[in-house]
């Protein structure tokens, strides 16, 4: 709101320019985010039945216990932030350039991946404690109780992590944080 004093003199054209009043949408109203966020699910869900049949390892991962969760961590914060430095000090050779490159593209690759392993565990986790898991699917050393119900693939609890991760990603506020973490 402007207010020009009675008395007051303007040495030059007076232009107005009124600004419209635009009603701001949240992200989550939009089809274009919907539509991405199902996207983002099917590619990694796909991406994740591929990695976790080529790397059968990796479908025991587990998050049982503070420890265990923590070194893993740890783990994830040492790479995440000495993969790129040590691929800078690689290139600084000839030689060194494609290995740098090619470990700049398995560094993103498994930022893109741990969420994906993370979803797994967490899918698991989440299923084996309702009983929808036997005891054959779960990792070995869990401790959640087996049900009667039996689920051989690894595409239920991979399924059920990645929607949970994809749903707390999108949090107002804390979803960036998250999304950080799961990396």
């Amino acid at each position: 709101e402007l207010t020009i004093s009675p008395g007051a003199v303007v040495a030059g054209e007076v232009v107005t320019h009124a600004r419209e009043h635009r009603i701001e949408r949240h992200a989550w109203t939009s089809a274009e985010h919907w539509t991405f966020q199902l996207l983002r699910f099917t590619a990694a869900f796909l991406a994740g039945l591929v990695l976790l049949a080529l790397v059968p390892a990796l479908r025991g991962v587990s998050l049982d216990g503070v420890s265990g969760t923590l070194v893993a961590g740890a783990f994830g914060i040492v790479t995440l932030v000495a993969m790129p430095i040590i691929a800078v000090l690689v290139a600084v050779t000839v030689i060194g350039l494609p290995l740098a490159f090619f470990g700049l593209v398995l560094w993103i690759a498994w930022i893109y991946f741990a969420k994906v392993v993370l979803a797994h565990a967490v899918g698991t986790r989440l299923l084996g404690r309702s009983g929808l898991l036997s005891g054959s699917d779960l990792p070995s050393g869990s401790d959640i109780p087996s049900g009667s119900e039996q689920t051989r693939h690894f595409a239920a609890p991979l399924a059920a992590g990645l929607l949970l991760v994809i749903v707390v990603v999108n949090l107002p506020f804390v979803g960036g944080l998250f999304n950080f973490l799961m990396t």
